[in-house]
């Protein structure tokens, strides 16, 4: 999540949409921890599955951020590949675990 904590040039904390953003990467990484501390199933899909949505909101976010010319699209790119990556490897965590 280094890209998130870099911050591109262009973005500023300031902007309520980036503070989102940070908001929802942080809780990504938080649920997918809390999710591999996890010895119950249920308990781990549940987690994984916050992960999941925290992902989906920052992709969602950033697309604010480029609607609103708060980021240039070039600057949004290596977010939402990061961000893709992690919801596919979420998705292959739940095929593995509910099969």
């Amino acid at each position: 999540m280094r890209w998130f904590n870099a911050l591109p040039s262009g973005a500023e904390l300031a902007s309520r949409l980036y503070r989102q953003v940070d908001k929802a990467a942080t809780s990504l990484i938080l649920n997918l921890a809390e999710g591999y501390g996890r010895t119950w199933e249920s308990d781990r899909l549940r987690f994984f599955e916050t992960a999941e949505s925290s992902a989906v909101k920052a992709a969602a976010y950033l697309d604010l951020c480029v609607a609103k010319a708060e980021l240039e699209i070039e600057q949004r790119e290596p977010g939402m590949d990061i961000l893709t990556r992690i919801v596919l490897m979420l998705r292959a965590l739940y095929g593995s675990s509910s099969g």
